[in-house]
């Protein structure tokens, strides 16, 4: 197939004259490429001979809005050509899309859903819609990159995809198969395609009569299984472990995950319906929250709450034993402490003479009427001395309360006015 397309124009400080667009296309023998044929002058009427000039060769939509597709082609050597240059557009190199497998005559497919621009958007073409050629070269100078308008591609390049024919749907030839190049599977036989090549072979029984069944090697109680392949002598494994197949919840607080196969099972804690109380959980009443401000007698906040200034008082451990105390001191012995009379009092049990009635010398302690000691003075019909000998006193009374006579106040001796003793010569007979 031929197009000829002949115009001029000057990009810059050059005149291009595009001359042939040539497409060609061969069922499975040629390249499907488009041949594409330009001649370059420079400003001053030569021709452009550059040793290496880069070209990039862009497939735009009908709006010139979305690049469809961007091949180049690096280091052409332009010298000794009159300006003259030949290239294949579809062997360049790909530079959009970046990745898949996009080939140069699959931009001219309409029945393509979508295509991704390389800029920003997606193209969706109608069924006759066309396709526009932009191209761009860079011989080195300093004019840099050159671009000339977009080029209209009508009905030629289409042809590419005459090739659907071949195709049944989006598949190849090489996706069929012959069917002379299958075996014949005989009896109950089922053909079957290991990858490479296809061949006949037994199903396997969904049952089995019990007639056709022999030992086969199967010891007393054994049963039959199947491994997969063949049905083999096993032992029974009646009453054994048997086999979890599936795992469920009856309520949110448990969620299973992969109940059929190795289930995990995940505890929903938190503080809404449905989860299982965390410890902030407003749903908790009653108890006590981290962090929870205390007060009366302790002070500050959980977990590390204390005592608070003055909330032991006697009230709060009036009825503790003061030998359950802890640490409690044995003298006063380095402590300030100031006692008063109240404390002694407390302490003897009584309350002690306020010095009127004082213990003196020769005095002893006799409780009052009000169940208090008070010092007094022995008196009556003997006394006490300061060292604590009692005498009686010489009186007729003393002697009558003790029953004595007269005697009981004399002296033993052999004299007048003494007992007389045992040697008294007033003793006769």
């Amino acid at each position: 197939m031929l197009t000829n397309i002949r115009y001029s124009f000057s990009v810059k400080f050059f005149i291009i004259l595009l001359s042939i667009l040539n497409i060609s296309l061969v069922a499975e023998a040629a390249p499907r490429n488009i041949s594409f044929q330009s001649r370059i002058f420079k400003p001053d009427g030569k021709p452009l001979e550059a040793t290496n000039v880069q070209f990039r060769f862009s497939l735009l939509n009908p709006m010139s809005t979305c690049v469809i597709y961007s091949e180049s082609f690096t280091s052409i050597d332009l010298s000794s050509s009159s300006g003259s240059v030949v290239l294949a557009l579809g062997s360049g190199a790909r530079s959009y899309p970046t990745a898949g497998t996009m080939e140069w005559f699959d931009a001219f497919d309409n029945a393509t859903t979508s295509y991704t621009c390389q800029s920003t958007g997606t193209y969706s073409p109608t069924f006759a819609d066309l396709r526009r050629l932009v191209m761009q070269f860079n011989d080195g100078s300093a004019t840099g990159w050159q671009t000339l308008p977009p080029l209209d591609i009508n009905s030629v390049p289409y042809a590419l995809f005459a090739e659907s024919a071949e195709k049944l749907g989006n598949n190849t030839a090489a996706d069929f198969v012959l069917g002379s190049a299958l075996p014949t599977c005989s009896g109950a036989n089922v053909l079957t395609y290991n990858g490479t090549t296809f061949s006949c072979i037994s199903p396997a029984p969904t049952s089995i009569a019990p007639s056709i069944i022999t030992a086969g090697g199967a010891s007393p109680g054994q049963v039959l299984k199947f491994d997969g392949a063949n049905w083999v002598a096993s032992a029974d494994d009646a009453g054994a472990g048997g086999t979890v197949t599936a795992v469920t919840s009856s309520n949110s607080y448990l969620t299973v995950a992969n109940s059929s196969s190795t289930p995990t099972l995940t505890l929903n804690v938190g503080t809404g319906a449905g989860t299982v109380a965390a410890g902030n959980d407003a749903r908790i009443t009653g108890a006590f929250q981290t962090a929870t401000a205390l007060s009366g007698d302790l002070t500050g906040a959980l977990p590390n709450p204390t005592i608070a200034p003055g909330a032991v008082n006697n009230a709060k451990i009036s009825d503790v034993a003061f030998s359950k105390i802890t640490g409690r001191p044995t003298t006063l012995a380095g402590y300030t402490i100031a006692m008063t009379s109240a404390d002694v009092t407390t302490a003897l049990g009584y309350t002690p003479s306020n010095g009127m009635n004082a213990l003196v010398s020769a005095n002893i302690f006799v409780g009052n009427g009000s169940g208090f000691a008070e010092g007094r003075v022995l008196s009556g019909d003997a006394t006490i001395s300061n060292l604590g000998v009692l005498s009686l006193s010489n009186s007729s009374a003393t002697r009558t309360n003790l029953g004595l006579g007269n005697s009981a106040v004399l002296n033993v001796g052999t004299g007048a006015g003494s007992v007389a003793a045992g040697n008294d010569a007033r003793l006769t007979d």
